[in-house]
């Protein structure tokens, strides 16, 4: 495997990465500043939302090293496994998902 190519995988997954530290940081924030039951339901789901990228970003990299380190015979690979091409989608459901509930939620006087 070209190094360019492991070292994309691995700058995706940083990424990725980066990004679910962001929410999960919002999520804190939203959480601890306020003390109303909607920004701690707000807080929760953003919370929840970095899992759930994490958890994307942290089994596309073990699928990809795995194939990496195992070559292309030893491993059954799809293309979706090497393009990304679920991310995109993922990531915007859960933004729409987020900010939905950061409307909704103080609004339904939670």
């Amino acid at each position: 495997v070209d190094p360019k190519v492991w070292f994309s995988a691995e700058r995706t997954f940083l990424h990725w990465s980066k990004l679910a530290i962001v929410f999960a940081a919002s999520s804190a924030v939203i959480t601890w500043s306020f003390s109303s039951v909607s920004s701690h339901a707000c807080g929760l789901l953003i919370g929840f939302a970095s899992l759930v990228i994490l958890l994307y970003a942290m089994v596309k990299q073990a699928r990809r090293v795995k194939y990496f380190k195992g070559g292309s015979g030893e491993v059954q690979v799809s293309v979706d496994d090497l393009a990304d091409r679920k991310g995109a989608i993922l990531l915007a459901a859960t933004l729409t998902v987020v900010v939905v509930g950061l409307v909704l939620i103080p609004a339904m006087g939670i």
